[in-house]
């Protein structure tokens, strides 16, 4: 039986010999393709990508310890950053997280050894964010940030900096300061504007201020592993937690925990975060739906 069908699928391509040519172009031709993606697999080195690590704090050649990446590091700037030493990685491109492969570049900004004196910036009748930025250009950082009523507008109607200060002496535009030094400023209240809290898991210490300090929102307590580095370690925990609905009063404070994590550490516990803030706003709309039956049925 098996030798009748060889015979006959034989003769088939004996008698029809197109098809006979047209198989073995399509075998060749997948033949052909294999090799080709193949070679190119070895080109890009594709799969080889790995979770690009945090170089934050480091020295370059101590990044270039850093597991079998053989990256090219390409130094873009240079700024002064009071929390790490001088030549160490302050910002880097790809950021930590980001796939890469071995041996690609990697842009980094580096610490400078010695801090200058810069100048005050004008922030005084400036709006909060509008200042923040100023003070961040100028190389400087927001310290205390103290809200008061600003007697002089009498709708209130607007966060504005009535007065800047370092160690408690007053400051005026162009006045000299140790660059990243912290201003305290004092602000007026914007009576149609509601604090909410952010949701600060995963960032460093600096963000975490610039995040609350926008929102016109104070760190309060800061607490960092026994043996983390300062340089490195990331928000792991928040007083009060990450809510979307509940809201805070101006230049209310929020304590905050730091160790080091890893990117996915960081994410999960982003994520967990952000899914008990969704919670609480399915709960709370939960309890007004039951408010709005029992007003109904209270109404008949």
């Amino acid at each position: 039986m098996k030798k009748r069908s060889n015979s006959t699928l034989g003769q088939f391509f004996k008698d029809h010999p197109l098809a006979l040519h047209l198989l073995i172009m399509l075998a060749i031709s997948l033949v052909v393709a294999t090799l080709i993606l193949y070679s190119l697999d070895l080109f890009t080195r594709h799969g080889s990508e790995q979770e690009m690590p945090d170089l934050h704090g480091m020295t370059l050649e101590e990044a270039s310890q850093v597991g079998d990446f053989d990256f090219e590091f390409v130094i873009t700037d240079s700024i002064f950053v009071d929390t790490l030493s001088g030549g160490s990685i302050a910002i880097q491109d790809p950021a930590q997280g980001s796939m890469v492969k071995k041996g690609r570049k990697v842009y980094v900004t580096l610490a400078k050894f010695v801090e200058n004196d810069v100048r005050m910036p004008d922030v005084k009748n400036r709006p909060l964010k509008l200042a923040l930025s100023a003070l961040e250009g100028a190389g400087l950082s927001s310290g205390q940030l103290n809200f008061v009523y600003d007697y002089s507008d009498v709708h209130n109607l607007s966060s504005e900096v009535l007065r800047a200060s370092f160690n408690g002496r007053t400051l005026l535009k162009g006045d000299k300061l140790p660059q990243g030094s912290r201003v305290d400023l004092d602000v007026s209240i914007d009576t149609t504007y509601v604090p909410k809290l952010p949701n600060l898991i995963g960032m460093r210490a600096s963000e975490a201020r610039k995040a609350l300090n926008s929102r016109c929102l104070n760190v309060g307590e800061e607490h960092f592993e026994p043996g983390a580095d300062k340089k490195k370690a990331r928000v792991w925990k928040q007083d009060p937690e990450f809510s979307r609905v509940r809201t805070f009063q101006h230049g209310q404070t929020v304590d905050l925990w730091y160790k080091e994590l890893s990117a996915s550490e960081s994410e999960s516990l982003k994520n967990a975060a952000e899914s008990n803030a969704q919670a609480e706003v399915s709960e709370q709309g939960q309890e007004l739906d039951d408010v709005m039956s029992e007003m109904v049925r209270s109404s008949y």
